[in-house]
């Protein structure tokens, strides 16, 4: 099952106000929830798939 197509399709439907980029960093956050990450900072921040080093991925989920 492909689960991030349904969930930035579900993300965009319920937070319409919500600004492109803070959706797009809450999106990556869940699918980092949802590949088996811990719900902290620091783990949710290693496991997002994003070509930035370790350091600012830990930044951008702790900005949320």
């Amino acid at each position: 099952m492909n689960v991030h197509p349904i969930l930035k399709k579900t993300m965009s439907l319920v937070t319409p106000d919500m600004h492109s980029r803070r959706r797009c960093a809450l999106t990556d956050a869940i699918d980092s929830l949802l590949n088996g990450a811990s719900a902290t900072v620091t783990a949710l921040g290693r496991g997002i798939a994003s070509p930035a080093k370790e350091k600012h991925r830990i930044k951008r989920a702790d900005r949320l």
